[in-house]
């Protein structure tokens, strides 16, 4: 179920980079899958024409995962 969630959310992601929620202070943005209850965290690099997936994270976790700054 996470696997075809996720690749769902990637071709959404492609179309729609700026789906998510922005991560304060960080190039760094979060969206929910709403079945599996993980949050996926990416960032956009509009350069490569691309969006890289840094983190995928249960969101009942009260705290996030360790992320870059950049």
């Amino acid at each position: 179920m996470l696997r075809d969630e996720l690749a769902r959310v990637i071709g959404l992601l492609q179309d729609n980079p700026e789906l998510g929620i922005g991560i304060q202070g960080r190039p760094i943005r979060r969206l929910l899958l709403p079945d599996t209850e993980q949050l996926v965290y990416y960032r956009v690099r509009p350069r490569s024409q691309r969006v890289e997936i840094i983190a995928l994270w249960g969101a009942a976790r009260v705290l996030g995962p360790p992320l870059p700054l950049r």
